[in-house]
């Protein structure tokens, strides 16, 4: 049959003749350039595409499972909704790439390189991401499950709602990484460099922390221990991403000890401006409660019951029963 491919742009001839398919007649054109070519819905499937020139093209909706992209240039290509299940893609520069809602399900990706990919809603699980190079790379809400990192480097990663459930991240970068509401349960972070990563909202329950870099990280405290164990410690009640704990107030509602004194109405939102995040201080500025209606007593002639978002929690103090938070709501007056 007469096949032809042309350019998605000026939708020009790149490459026309008899061919058995689109499959045989890419192999048949080993090394032609393919920048800007109209591949869309090709069907692909175990196709030689090894050091291909795909830079630009548009691959969106292609069937590429199985396809061997070794070393496949294709930066800024579309491959929004391909399907790379169990593609080799060892070395394939993907920069820029838009690869969202793409399943990669088991696809090796060993040493490719990913900067600023735009992957969000992609499935990679089981992939092998060994060594790929994924900085500034958007993977909001992919699902990461089971896949291999280790040494992978995610820093500036956008990695918000991601499921890295069972994830090997071992000796992986991710400083600066936005994991906020990420579920690394039962992850392996052992070694990972996570300073100044955004954890906030994470579920690191069974995550392996040990030897981990967690300078400046929120959302987790210094001693790799999670706010979720901080939360089954005391039974604190959650309701998707808020808590609901107490506070000791006055009589009048106010805060018992405090430089600015605080007024707790029911109804009423609180914020604080700045709230001191120092680990080691206790009772420091801003909103400071109490996991239990026990504890508040002892602080207040009256026990307020809060709604905290997760993500409003600023640390949970050394040696300190109580916790750190910049805003809150006034549920109701306990006692």
């Amino acid at each position: 049959m007469k096949i032809e491919i042309r350019n998605k742009h000026t939708d020009s001839i790149i490459i026309s003749g008899k061919y058995e398919s689109i499959k045989n007649c890419l192999e048949k054109n080993v090394g032609a350039n393919l920048r800007d070519a109209n591949l869309r819905d090709a069907n692909l499937i175990g196709a030689n595409l090894r050091d291909a020139n795909l830079i630009d093209a548009n691959l969106r909706y292609a069937n590429l499972r199985g396809a061997n992209l070794i070393g496949a240039n294709l930066i800024g290509a579309n491959l929004i909704g391909a399907n790379l299940i169990g593609a080799d893609l060892i070395g394939a520069d993907l920069r820029d790439a838009d690869l969202r809602d793409a399943d990669l399900r088991d696809a090796d990706l060993r040493d490719a390189d990913l900067r600023d990919a735009k992957l969000r809603g992609a499935d990679l699980r089981g992939a092998d991401l060994r060594c790929a190079d994924l900085r500034g790379a958007k993977l909001r809400g992919a699902d990461l499950r089971g896949a291999d990192l280790r040494c992978a480097d995610l820093r500036g990663a956008d990695l918000i709602g991601a499921d890295l459930r069972g994830a090997d991240l071992r000796g992986a970068d991710l400083i600066g990484a936005d994991l906020r509401d990420a579920d690394l349960r039962d992850a392996k972070l052992r070694d990972a460099k996570l300073i100044g990563a955004d954890l906030r909202c994470a579920d690191l329950r069974g995550a392996d922390l040990i030897g981990a870099d967690l300078r400046g990280a929120e959302g987790i405290d210094k001693e790799d221990c999670t706010l979720n164990d901080y939360i089954k410690k005391y039974n604190i009640t959650k309701k998707g991403c808020y808590i609901f704990v107490y506070k000791g107030v006055t009589l009048e509602l106010k805060s018992p000890i405090s430089v600015n004194i605080i007024q707790y109405n029911v109804g009423e939102k609180i914020k604080i401006d700045k709230a001191n995040p120092d680990y080691y201080t206790e009772c420091g500025a801003g909103i400071n409660l109490c996991p239990t209606i026990e504890l508040a007593q002892e602080y207040g002639e009256k026990i307020i019951k809060v709604k905290v978002n997760i993500c409003d929690i600023v640390v949970i103090p050394n040696k300190d029963e109580k916790f750190r938070v910049k805003k809150c709501e006034v549920i109701e007056v306990i006692k």
